[in-house]
């Protein structure tokens, strides 16, 4: 596969990843991650081998609790965040 040049320059050069942030829980009115692993864009950079390698070498508690690689990912993410248009929280 052969990408041009505006599919290669789709991320920024400091971005490393992109990814949903979770919606409210229709029935419950609860946020019960930030993130969502649904669906991610990851730029291979040695930030996001470092973040991947923790997230499945280390799983720790998360390994089988509910929410586990998006629980996990949040608390790795969590002095990254920049919401676009949100406040972080």
């Amino acid at each position: 596969m052969s990408f041009n040049q505006e599919e290669q320059d789709f991320l920024s050069e400091e971005t490393c990843l992109v990814l949903p942030k979770s919606e409210v829980d229709h029935i419950t009115g609860n946020v019960w991650t930030n993130t969502t692993t649904g669906f991610m864009i990851w730029k291979n950079c040695e930030w996001s081998l470092n973040i991947l390698r923790e997230l499945w070498g280390n799983p720790g508690d998360y390994r089988f609790g509910v929410f586990h690689e998006q629980s996990k990912l949040d608390l790795l993410l969590s002095d990254y965040y920049e919401r676009v248009g949100m406040e972080n929280i």
